[in-house]
């Protein structure tokens, strides 16, 4: 069986500022996509300091799966977030 999931423009992709910061993060790196299996996927992208990265995943019915991850100087600002429970041989907007 081919495990294939096909993912689609930016829907929401962003960081938020951690308190104390008057303007929001910049996105230097990235989204990237990648470790794709049937029903999960990685969500990567780096920040220019530190920061909330927020993604939201929505299929073809409307589903959405969230997910946030903090963004910090000891992970060079980068985050990754696990995708679960998407469909094979579906179409994603992330």
């Amino acid at each position: 069986m081919k495990k294939t999931i096909f993912l689609l423009s930016l829907i929401s992709s962003d960081f938020v500022c951690i308190a104390g910061e008057n303007q929001a993060p910049r996105i230097t790196h990235g989204v990237a996509v990648g470790d794709v299996e049937s029903r999960t996927t990685v969500i990567w992208s780096r920040a220019d300091r530190e920061a909330m990265m927020k993604v939201t995943v929505r299929s073809p019915s409307g589903k959405k799966i969230f997910g946030t991850t903090g963004v910090r100087a000891d992970d060079d600002y980068t985050g990754q977030i696990l995708v679960k429970g998407l469909e094979p041989n579906t179409r994603y907007e992330y």
